[in-house]
């Protein structure tokens, strides 16, 4: 589980207007929709009545069509993380949510090409037993500007909220 905080140097009342979609204060579909056809099938499995052969068809066409056989490696593709962003948190200059899989790094560069003037900086950590995959990076016009990935603890201790032991 990942948790991300992502905050914005200037516009975020527009970029909360961009990114919100109905009930959820932050959406990735809002900026890449996923394909109907992957709703509800995240994962390679048979769907009820469909034979091997088909599914297999099936994959085959997806993959050709979207970029991707099923839901999950589509989302991994076109949004980094292998799920829309969950206990989303407004802040004052951005947002605090968890995914699956990783940081969300091509929707937060989506957004950059969409706010070309703001800078992005999101700060990730995971919950593991060791807070070695947290850091943070920068967005400026669509383009990575910074990227440190130094497995800081007290960066993981802030993210997260929780204490490691040394």
């Amino acid at each position: 589980m990942w948790t991300n905080i992502v905050n914005f140097s200037k516009s975020f009342a527009e970029v909360k207007e961009v990114v919100k979609s109905g009930r959820k204060a932050f959406d990735f579909e809002r900026l890449t929709p996923m394909p109907t056809e992957f709703k509800g099938y995240h994962f390679f499995s048979k769907r009820k009545g469909e034979s091997e052969k088909q599914s297999e068809s099936r994959f085959y066409e997806n993959r050709q069509k979207y970029g991707a056989e099923a839901g999950c490696s589509w989302m991994n593709k076109f949004w980094g993380t292998s799920s829309n962003c969950f206990e989303v948190e407004v802040l004052l200059n951005g947002f605090k949510f968890k995914t699956t899989w990783g940081t969300p790094d091509i929707v937060i560069k989506k957004l950059s090409e969409i706010f070309k003037d703001v800078e992005i900086t999101v700060q990730y950590a995971e919950k593991s037993s060791n807070p070695d995959q947290c850091g943070t990076y920068t967005y400026l016009n669509g383009e990575k500007t910074q990227e440190d990935q130094d497995g800081d603890m007290e960066l993981a201790r802030q993210i997260l909220g929780f204490f490691y032991e040394d």
